[in-house]
């Protein structure tokens, strides 16, 4: 009598990360095992290769999770290799209006933005982001004495890479000097 190899697949679990960070460590699960074995109380020995094409600069998108028998060995078990994927998500950036100052009677200043979150060493310039983010307020030069929001102008600023998240500043407007 012939006793052929039973079949075991071997899956590269799917994961998903942010951009700008590290590929987590990639591991596999198993399926078909027989009578109550696992890779713990079979034969199995060794450990399959899982990797990806995948570092902290590759963008948003789905990629795969390549999987090879690496050292994998048994006498009782053949090996059904199945790939997973890695799912690359927005990282998080937050646009900040900067606070600004001016006297009763005067023009708005130009409204600046500081940014927090930006990943791989990236700034405005090399981020990707499309689009400068404008930024407005209710105060005009006979706006009374007070603080006004200073808020952003929805979708002029958008990123493949990055989720962006908008935090106001204020406008202080004080008294002009008597």
């Amino acid at each position: 009598m012939t006793v052929n190899k039973k079949k075991l697949t071997v899956t590269a679990n799917s994961e998903t990360r942010k951009y700008g960070q590290s590929n987590p460590q990639f591991t596999a699960s198993y399926s078909g095992f027989v009578t109550g074995q696992d890779k713990q109380n079979s034969d199995v020995t060794g450990d399959p290769s899982i990797a990806s094409n995948t570092d902290e600069k590759t963008g948003v998108g789905t990629y795969a999770i390549t999987i090879d028998t690496g050292s994998l060995k048994s006498n009782n078990y053949s090996f059904e290799l199945s790939q997973g994927n890695i799912v690359i998500t927005k990282a998080p950036l937050k646009l900040i209006a900067d606070s600004k100052t001016r006297v009763f009677g005067a023009a708005n200043p130009s409204f600046t933005v500081t940014y927090s979150g930006f990943v791989n060493g990236e700034d405005f310039a090399r981020s990707g982001l499309a689009g400068e983010p404008q930024m407005t307020t209710t105060a005009v030069a006979t706006s009374p004495v007070g603080p006004y929001s200073i808020t952003f102008v929805p979708n002029v600023t958008t990123s493949d890479n990055y989720e962006l998240s908008y935090e106001s500043g204020t406008l202080t407007v004080g008294k002009a000097n008597e």
